[in-house]
């Protein structure tokens, strides 16, 4: 494209002539989606691309795009640069203008992975839908596997996926190139992201010390087996697709846990209203407060076996007649309570809050409690 290079001072248009003599352009974001929208109506009109290139030569030579343009705020790049956003948007017209001009601005007009936020979300929407498709909570055998690539690399790599030593930057690597993220590490297994999909979290039993107590894969079954079990659904994230033996599972991805009270108001509505009635004022304020730590408090009392002191002794049977309503009237209130009974849930280490509560978080969909992790026993 032949530009006509004029003294910026003068004219204050796109075009500015460096200190040491080299020709360069400049433009504010306004100017160059204007540009990109004038090329746009041409293409529209039915004109060719040369035709097009033309016109937009004598827009630049005319200083039409002047009054979208600034000295301030601007960007300077060569004219081999400007010409060769033209020539690609040329090639792609149907482009989002103002996603192809910060494309351009942040210099990722050659990545071929770029992807516009639309492109983005498209592409996480097929994700999902094809990781929906497979994984519906099943035990997922060797044959089903073998038409799944993205779980089969987790079978073929196992040893990469279930380290327990830390993880070099050519193993992360490694991981992000099989479509995964490290997002959490523990005791007993390594937990993994979706690099394209942000609904689910693959858990993969680590490979421990031969000194190290229990088995990682019975953890793992642990969770599956709550995590499919239809009464837990309201405070179990769900799981989907899993290992037969236990090496892996993949279940649905939490927030972190914020906002106590607001949380188990939602988790635990008929609880929380007989909290309220409560005769005890120090046992119904403290819920009120610390309505975690109170939980675990009512739990502890509850359970045959639990350890507890101090507060919960002290205030032993307000919350043994909490309980006992609390289990006939909120039937979630139950199901927890059944469930922590059957399968020796240390509530202790459950909801300490070490860690910004690292073993409870929120449910995406819901914004209810959800336990990410409820193999630990006491």
């Amino acid at each position: 494209m032949k530009l006509l290079f004029e003294n910026w001072r003068k004219y204050l248009n796109e075009i500015i002539i460096n200190h040491d003599g080299k020709y360069q352009l400049y433009a504010t974001k306004p100017s160059l989606q204007v540009l990109l929208n004038t090329i746009k109506d041409y293409k529209a009109k039915g004109y060719d691309d040369k035709a097009v290139k033309d016109i937009v030569d004598q827009h630049v030579l005319r200083h039409d795009f002047r009054k979208y343009t600034h000295l301030g705020g601007g960007y300077k790049f060569t004219v081999e640069e400007y010409n060769k956003l033209v020539d690609t948007f040329l090639k792609k017209p149907d482009k989002d203008v103002k996603e192809m001009v910060d494309l351009f601005i942040s210099g990722e007009l050659d990545n071929p992975n770029y992807r516009t936020s639309q492109e983005s979300e498209d592409s996480s929407q097929e994700a999902d839908a094809e990781l929906e498709n497979f994984l519906k909570p099943r035990r997922v055998t060797a044959k089903a596997l073998r038409k799944f690539p993205l779980l089969q690399s987790v079978e073929d790599n196992m040893e990469l996926f279930s380290r327990y030593k830390t993880y070099s930057d050519a193993m992360k690597e490694e991981l992000n190139e099989l479509g995964f993220d490290i997002a959490g590490r523990g005791a007993s297994r390594n937990a993994f992201g979706f690099n394209d999909s942000d609904k689910y979290i693959l858990k993969v039993a680590n490979t421990a010390p031969p000194d190290a107590e229990g088995s990682r894969s019975e953890m793992n079954l642990r969770d599956v087996r709550i995590g499919t079990n239809p009464k837990y659904k309201e405070f179990a994230p769900q799981v989907y697709a899993y290992d037969p033996e236990g090496r892996w599972f993949v279940v649905e991805r939490t927030l972190p846990f914020k906002r106590p009270y607001a949380t188990f108001k939602k988790t635990f509505p008929e609880l929380n209203k007989l909290i309220k009635i409560v005769k005890n004022k120090e046992v119904r304020e403290t819920f009120r407060e610390l309505p975690i730590w109170s939980f675990e408090n009512m739990l502890k009392v509850a359970t045959d076996g639990a350890s507890y002191g101090g507060f919960a002794e002290r205030y032993f049977d307000a919350y043994k007649k909490l309980h006992k309503i609390a289990y006939k009237k909120d039937p979630t209130y139950k199901n927890f309570f059944d469930m922590s009974n059957l399968h020796s849930i240390d509530l202790e280490d459950l909801f300490t809050k070490t860690d910004n509560w690292k073993n409870i978080g929120i449910g995406a969909g819901d914004g209810k409690l959800k336990i990410t992790d409820p193999s630990t026993q006491r």
